[in-house]
């Protein structure tokens, strides 16, 4: 080729940059039975101060700016405030760091903000907006090492001392100040068998209530030896679940206790104190297990599926798979823990807790394609698809129940700034992206008016229909989930509802939000709801 040829394609490269590129970044891929809805993205990169709602179409509907740098979570208030973690510099800097809480108008206005950071604790991690607007937030709490010694920790040599956790829930008053209305401290529910003379002593393998203190030194954490990397409340059970990356598990405490109550083992509403109600991930961790019944490796984002979803009330936990005995990829999992007719969880003499494997809802194809050793957390949608952030790649991406990618966004912002579509994305690591529903309350009497897409020099052929999102109104009903196999619930007002067959025959009928279709054969129906003047119809595989 001689250089006047070369010359020639390169001016036709510049020319026509966006007729040939790539979807790398931005809306990499859209199909119309994803769920519809909104998407909180707040990078979590050095310089990147801005956090964005973007819609389906991956255009702007909101900018918040904060005033530094950010953390790691990021949520949307039920009053449509951001709620946004500040990563400040302190003497905890390194995975997770935080040391301050801001929270911003609709308009961009900072309304609120709390700092806890000094010598002996810092804020990290994650965030949860209680139904009361009070904040659920993580705090590193340091001891000496002679401070862990009193309580029968082991120090390997040079370890001068050791970071605990604290759960606090803060109410903020004004636009600086706080009040702590309730707290739970790991440090006093610890127990220890290499000391008698300790008051913590015991065999952690008949406490599965409480943490063995001795049990994990992290190699890669240091001083950081629970880390704890994810906090979510259960309103109905008035529960709380935390995950910890270090030792490959998550605890369920109960939130009812009165703060005396939080740091014994007795009262409160499942009479346990502060006390571990449940844990799962890691059984070595209380001594009814071995390395090969480890089921965690590094999580994050333990939940519990909200009520009406499908699955509702089991826990979906993203397992990072760092350290998996097959090998290094990570999937979304689901579990139902062991519980009596009241609700008490329970475990047998001598097992450990149940149940001995998870539900895989998500693995790729190819295993290893899917890693994320850090970060990430994945939410079930109302439509039973998976919402699941690929933190260290910048991705989020929703797949249906065969583990089709229907719709996925790769953030634009790095480290360098915005990234150019057709480019290769790079250092856009997100902690966790956040999904809203289009009636989600904080959106009540906003403006949700797009704007242009995020990257620079976005493709001009859009992967999404533009007037259908604009004009995007919530779907009045839903069937989930979708294939089924014994029931089908109805998301929407109650009315008449109506199941035909593909010659049009109707094979179901009745007025609920629930149909019990397991006479139905094995093929594809139409379920036709009818509410007043509202008729809709959506197609139903039975499988």
């Amino acid at each position: 080729m001689n250089k006047t040829t070369l010359s020639l394609l390169a001016i036709g490269y510049f020319v026509y940059p966006t007729f040939c590129q790539p979807r790398t970044v931005g809306l990499t891929a859209y199909d119309n039975s994803h769920r519809r809805g909104y998407h909180l993205l707040s990078p979590m990169v050095t310089g990147a101060k801005k956090s964005y709602l973007i819609d389906d179409c991956g255009r702007i509907v909101n900018t918040w700016t904060g005033s530094g740098m950010p953390g790691t979570a990021c949520i949307l208030g039920k009053d449509g405030s951001l709620i946004r973690t500040k990563n400040i510099v302190n003497n905890f800097m390194g995975l997770g760091n935080g040391g301050a809480i801001e929270k911003y108008s609709w308009a961009g206005n900072l309304t609120w903000s709390f700092t806890l950071s000094d010598s002996n604790q810092n804020l990290h991690h994650d965030i949860f907006e209680m139904p009361s607007g009070n904040i659920l937030a993580l705090v590193w709490e340091r001891h000496s090492a002679e401070e862990a010694s009193q309580l029968g920790r082991t120090f390997p040599l040079g370890r001068t001392d050791i970071l605990s956790e604290r759960i606090i829930e803060i109410q903020p008053i004004g636009k600086d100040s706080f009040a702590v209305v309730w707290e739970w401290r790991l440090w006093d529910h610890m127990i220890q068998n290499t000391s008698s003379s300790i008051p913590s002593f015991g065999q952690p393998s008949e406490h599965p209530e409480k943490l063995d203190i001795n049990f994990y030194e992290s190699a890669d954490l240091g001083r950081d030896w629970w880390h704890l990397n994810g906090i979510s409340y259960n309103e109905e059970l008035d529960q709380i679940i935390i995950t910890s990356r270090s030792l490959g598990e998550f605890y369920i405490i109960d939130h009812s206790t009165n703060m005396l109550e939080a740091a014994s083992g007795k009262g409160g509403r499942w009479g346990k104190g502060g006390d571990f109600l449940y844990r799962w991930g890691n059984p070595a961790a209380y001594g009814r297990g071995n390395n090969s019944d480890q089921r965690l490796f590094v999580p994050h984002h333990a939940h519990w599926i909200p009520a009406g979803y499908p699955h509702g009330g089991k826990i979906l936990v993203f397992n990072n798979g760092d350290g998996r005995p097959q090998g290094n990829y990570s999937t979304v999992e689901m579990l139902t823990p062991p519980m009596d007719v009241k609700k008490n969880y329970f475990i047998n003499t001598g097992e450990p807790y149940g149940p001995a494997i998870s539900v895989i809802k998500y693995e790729a194809p190819n295993s290893t394609d899917f890693f994320a050793p850090v970060v990430s957390g994945s939410y079930m949608l109302k439509n039973g698809h998976l919402y699941t952030t690929y933190g260290t790649k910048g991705k989020v991406f929703e797949t249906d129940s065969t583990g089709k990618v229907v719709w996925q966004y790769v953030s634009p912002v790095s480290t360098t700034g915005l990234k150019t579509q057709g480019s290769v994305p790079g250092t856009n690591t997100v902690f966790r992206f956040e999904f809203y529903e289009p009636d989600f309350p904080g959106f009540a009497g906003k403006n949700l008016s797009p704007g242009p897409e995020l990257e620079l020099n976005p493709n001009p052929e859009k992967l999404c229909d533009l007037a259908v999102v604009a004009d995007f109104k919530p779907i009045k009903k839903h069937i989930y989930p979708n294939p089924a196999e014994n029931i089908v619930h109805i998301d929407g007002p109650a009315g008449e509802v109506r199941v035909f067959d593909l010659a049009g025959r109707v094979k179901l009928t009745g007025k609920t939000e629930k149909l019990i279709v397991d006479s139905l054969e094995p093929g594809v129906y139409f379920v036709e709801t009818v509410s007043g003047e509202d008729k809709q119809r959506e197609k139903l595989v039975i499988q």
